[in-house]
């Protein structure tokens, strides 16, 4: 996978903590049974809706983790970093938050879409997803 685009960080109506857009914030038991927000597509800013659980799918998230390694300034402009224990790591946001990613499609214009979410437990029963980026992507071999 390649990133074949500007990486965009914007969501409709979404609240912000510093730099990062908030696409759920709210306590354990307000968890909607299907998580979703509105993020904007970097290629033609149409609305995609994204899951917000922080379950992600853990091939999109090898995919990011392998481009972040590769190009470190990805990291930078996501807002993610890597963090060590022992011989395990793994990324996190600025807000400690565990990064999770999807792969989907913009239904306006049909780009393939990354999407990088930051989320985790906050607060103790405080649960906050943030949204890290979004970016075209194209596959060389396909």
């Amino acid at each position: 996978m390649e990133l074949c685009g500007p990486v965009g960080r914007d969501a409709p109506g979404a609240s912000r903590w510093g730099h990062d857009p908030v696409l759920f914030d709210g306590m354990e038991d307000e968890i909607p049974a299907s998580p979703s927000a509105l993020v904007t597509c970097p290629v033609c800013s149409g609305s995609v809706e994204v899951w917000v659980d922080g379950g992600g799918d853990a091939a999109a998230l090898a995919e990011v983790e392998h481009l972040v390694d590769a190009q470190p300034e990805l990291g930078e402009h996501l807002a993610v970093t890597w963090h060590r224990w022992d011989r395990s790591r793994w990324l996190r946001t600025a807000l400690g938050l565990t990064v999770g990613a999807e792969l989907t499609a913009c239904p306006g214009c049909a780009s393939e879409l990354l999407v990088v979410t930051g989320h985790g437990e906050f607060q103790p029963g405080r649960y906050v997803t943030t949204l890290q980026g979004v970016a075209p992507i194209r596959w060389p071999h396909r």
